[in-house]
């Protein structure tokens, strides 16, 4: 899942590069959480799935043309900014550095270290008719608030974890209490146990998690592909059939003979 639970923290470029302590791949959470900011915006997404608040989401002026539109808004001076714009193609421009925008493909980018002054500025050229960034381009991460967060999900999640192939288990603290979070994309065939009972996976923003029954101190899941076991029986009941097929033609012959 990348850095922090998921790869929008991961900074790149200098002077604010560095690497980020990483929470266990399955963490447990005691409560909801619903972020503060925008809820249609990719960084509310984020601290819903991270279950803290460590963005600052702006509101942003925009000007310029269509096919240069320039953005503006302001953050906390030494935070990080990052912009997320999936509509537009072209490229960006802020802090003198230029980057291709891919819509979708771009994903989140970093934009640098806010100025002492807290003002960003982005031009975006773009030939993407009727596009624009949408309204909440700009996002600020508090690196601080992140460490805590990460911190307090390393504290509380899993203190061993074991995957490999298709199957992932983790050993949790003693007294847990809450809801097991696995680093892994919510889809059709997971299958899951806690406190080695089956437990039925709840979708987490999009992640697979599990509540945890009293005294669950171990869950496990185990993916199998949708139609694979379908599919598995009727290649045994195709080969079952050849097999079949074959032993009486044999025995015809036998007859024959």
């Amino acid at each position: 899942m990348g850095h922090s639970v998921l790869p929008i923290w991961i900074e790149a470029g200098p002077p604010w590069v560095r690497p980020w302590r990483t929470p266990p791949r399955v963490t447990v959470r005691s409560g909801p959480y619903a972020s503060p900011n925008p809820a249609g915006s990719v960084y509310a997404h984020q601290e819903d799935v991270l279950g803290a608040t460590v963005y600052q989401v702006p509101p942003v002026t925009r000007g310029g043309s269509a096919e240069e539109q320039t953005y503006a808004a302001r953050c906390a001076p030494g935070s990080a900014a990052f912009w997320y714009s999936p509509a537009l193609y072209g490229t960006l421009a802020s802090g003198g550095t230029e980057r291709p925008l891919e819509d979708r493909m771009a994903g989140v980018l970093p934009l640098g270290e806010v100025p002492a002054s807290g003002v960003l500025d982005v031009t975006v050229r773009t030939r993407t008719q009727n596009a624009t960034a949408g309204e909440h381009p700009v996002g600020c991460l508090d690196r601080a608030a992140l460490d805590r967060a990460v911190g307090r999900l390393t504290a509380t999640g899993a203190t061993d974890v074991a995957a490999g192939g298709h199957t992932i288990g983790a050993t949790l603290p003693k007294g847990s209490a809450g809801t097991a979070v696995f680093a892994m994309t919510d889809v059709p065939g997971w299958q899951c146990t806690a406190g080695g009972k089956t437990a039925a996976p709840v979708p987490f923003h999009g992640l697979v998690s599990v509540p945890l029954p009293p005294g669950a101190d171990r869950v496990s899941c185990s993916f199998t592909p949708k139609g694979l076991a379908p599919g598995l029986a009727g290649a045994a009941l195709s080969l079952l059939a050849l097999a079949s097929a074959t032993v009486a033609s044999l025995r015809r012959r036998r007859v024959r003979t």
